[in-house]
């Protein structure tokens, strides 16, 4: 994880270990500086997620077409 992630984390299990009371603009600057941290870490597992659909996607429909092509007598498949 990136490093301003771990001092965000680190000033969090601090506040809660000692049960400091925090003031409502502390919190929500804590918590969107850790939402924002993880997003940008898992940002190009996203990316990859998304080629992976269309890559496989693709790949799932012409083999539904190469059956329906068999199926329809259109494709024949010969082994020699």
């Amino acid at each position: 994880m990136a490093n301003g992630n771990t001092t965000v984390i680190a000033e969090m299990r601090e506040i809660i270990k000692e049960g400091k009371a925090v003031d409502i603009q502390t919190r929500d600057r804590l918590l969107f500086t850790a939402v924002i941290d993880i997003y940008e870490h898992l940002e190009p597992m996203i990316a990859f997620y998304k080629i992976g659909i269309w890559f496989f996607s693709g790949l799932g429909l012409s083999i539904l077409g190469l059956i329906g092509g068999i199926i329809t007598g259109k494709v024949e498949l010969v082994f020699k």
